[in-house]
C-alpha cells in the first residue's frame, strides 16, 4: 500500500502583482533607446535604432518593443530578452505614434506626412496593410476591445475610425481645429478629443461615431486623461502659465480649472483616480500634483529640463519623467513626492514606457493520505522571476521559509481560515519582485 497518495486537486485563485520593471526610453537625437533597470535606477543597455526615435510600444506579454523612427520612416523591433533589434520594418513617412492591439497581433502606426496608418503583423514583423486616413495623423488609440482604432488627423480636423477586422476606415468624424490627442472612457462609450487651435474638446459617441458635445477649455489643449471611474476628464492646456481643465462627463462641462506650471504637456493618473500628475515644460521644469477630490495642486516637484512625458507604475508607487532638455529621467517616489533618482540617458528623450514583470502566484488545495491519516494542505507555485536567486514565503505577513525552488507546500494550515501568501523574489542583495495570492476558507 502506498504511504502517500494524492487524490484531489482544485485550482482556487490566480493573482499577480506588477513588480520589478524595465523602462524603455527613445532618445530622439542620439538614435537609440536607453533601457533602465528600475531596481537599481541605472541604464543596463543602450540599443541603436533608426533615426529620430519618437515613440515606442511594448507588447502586452513584454516580449517585444516597437520603436517608431520618425526620421528614417521605420519601426525597429527590440527583443526584450536580449535588448537587441531583431527586425526593421519600413512604414510610411514620419511615423509619430503607434498602438498595439490587446492580443499583441498587430501594431497600428500613424504616418504623419503620408496621411496613412501602417498595420504591422507582429508574427512576421511586416506591413500587411496601409490604410489611408486624414491629413497629418498624429495619434492612434484603440477601443477597449481592440475592435477599432481611432486616428487623430491634425491637418484635416478629423478622426478616422479603423475596423481592425478589415483594416479599413468605417467612419470619419469632423472635430475641432488641429486635434491633438484622444482618450476613450473606460466603458468604451465616448471618446474625448483635444483640439489644439480651437481650445476645445470634442466628445464622440462611439456607438454612431458622431460628435455629441463640444466643450470649451483653456488655450492650446494637448494631452488629456480620463479618471478610472469615467466621471471626469483632465485636460492639459499648454498656453501661458498653464492650466488643467476638469470636465464632468455627465454634463460635459468644465467644473474646475487648476493652475499648474508652464506649458503642461503630459498627464498620468493613479489607479484609484485620487491623484493626477502633470509634467510642466518650459520655465517650470516641474511636475504638479493634483488632488482630484479638491481639484487643487497639493505639491510641485522639480525635475529635469523640459519634461516631455510621464509614466506611472501599476502599483502607483513610482513615476518616471522623460526630461528632453537635460537628457535624463527623473524617478519620483509618490509616497514622499520627491525625486529619488535621476538617470542619464541619450540625447533628447522624447517618451518612455514601462515593462513590468509579474510574479504570478497560484495556490491549490491538496488532499493527501499518509499512514492512514488524511490531511489537507496548500501548494503554492510561481513563475521563475528574472535574475532571482531565492524566494521568501510569507503567510499573513509572517515569514515561513526561503527557497530557491518555485513551489512550496504549507501543511500547517487551518482550512477554516483565510490566508494571504506573499512570495518575494531576491537577487544577491535586494528584493526585485513580489506576488500575492489569497486562499480559503474551504
Amino acid at each position: 500500500m502506498k504511504d502517500f497518495i494524492f487524490y484531489f486537486f482544485l485550482f482556487i485563485q490566480f493573482f499577480s502583482d506588477a513588480v520589478a520593471s524595465i523602462v524603455y526610453v527613445p532618445n530622439f537625437s542620439s538614435n537609440n533607446v536607453s533601457v533602465i533597470d528600475t531596481a537599481i535606477s541605472s541604464v543596463i543597455a543602450t540599443v541603436t535604432v533608426g533615426n529620430g526615435p519618437i515613440h515606442l510600444d511594448i507588447t502586452h506579454d513584454g516580449s517585444s518593443v516597437y520603436v517608431l523612427n520618425f526620421s528614417s520612416n521605420t519601426v525597429s523591433v527590440i527583443d526584450t530578452a536580449t535588448n537587441s533589434v531583431i527586425a526593421i520594418v519600413t512604414v510610411g513617412n514620419t511615423p509619430t505614434y503607434g498602438v498595439i492591439t490587446s492580443d499583441d497581433a498587430k501594431v497600428y502606426v500613424a504616418n504623419q506626412t503620408s496621411n496613412s496608418v501602417s498595420v504591422i503583423d507582429t508574427a512576421t514583423n511586416s506591413v500587411i496593410e496601409t490604410v489611408t486616413v486624414g491629413n497629418g495623423p498624429l495619434f492612434t488609440v484603440y477601443a477597449f476591445d481592440s475592435a477599432f482604432v481611432y486616428v487623430v488627423n491634425a491637418s484635416s480636423d478629423t478622426v478616422s475610425v479603423i475596423d481592425t477586422t478589415t483594416d479599413s476606415v468605417i467612419a470619419t468624424v469632423t472635430v475641432g481645429d488641429s486635434p491633438f490627442f484622444l482618450a476613450i472612457t473606460p466603458d468604451g462609450t465616448y471618446s474625448y478629443v483635444s483640439n489644439f487651435v480651437s481650445g476645445s474638446v470634442s466628445v464622440i459617441d462611439t456607438a454612431n461615431n458622431s460628435v455629441v458635445a463640444t466643450v470649451t477649455v483653456g488655450s492650446l489643449p494637448v494631452a488629456l486623461i480620463i479618471t478610472p471611474s469615467g466621471e471626469n476628464v483632465y485636460v492639459a492646456n499648454s498656453a501661458g502659465l498653464g492650466t488643467v481643465s476638469v470636465i464632468d462627463t455627465t454634463t460635459n462641462s468644465v467644473v474646475a480649472t487648476v493652475t499648474v506650471g508652464s506649458s503642461p504637456l503630459s498627464l498620468v493618473i493613479t489607479s484609484d483616480g485620487a491623484t493626477v500628475y502633470v509634467a510642466n515644460q518650459s520655465a517650470s521644469n516641474s511636475v504638479s500634483v493634483i488632488n482630484t477630490a479638491t481639484n487643487s495642486v497639493t505639491a510641485t516637484i522639480a525635475v529635469g529640463m523640459d519634461p516631455k512625458y510621464l509614466a506611472i507604475t501599476s502599483d502607483d508607487a513610482t513615476i518616471y519623467v522623460a526630461n528632453q532638455g537635460s537628457d535624463n529621467v527623473s524617478v519620483i517616489d509618490t509616497a514622499t513626492l520627491s525625486v529619488i533618482a535621476t538617470v542619464t540617458v541619450g540625447d533628447s528623450p522624447s517618451f518612455l514606457a514601462i515593462q513590468e514583470s509579474p510574479l504570478a502566484v497560484t495556490a491549490s488545495v491538496q488532499n493527501a493520505r499518509g499512514f492512514g491519516i488524511r490531511f489537507t494542505y496548500y501548494k503554492l507555485s510561481w513563475n521563475p522571476f528574472p535574475e532571482a536567486i531565492s524566494y521568501a514565503i510569507f503567510r499573513n505577513g509572517l515569514f515561513l521559509s526561503q527557497t530557491q525552488s518555485t513551489h512550496y507546500s504549507d501543511t500547517d494550515i487551518d482550512p477554516s481560515q483565510v490566508y494571504t501568501y506573499e512570495i518575494t523574489a531576491y537577487d544577491s542583495t535586494i528584493q526585485i519582485g513580489s506576488g500575492q495570492v489569497q486562499i480559503g476558507p474551504l
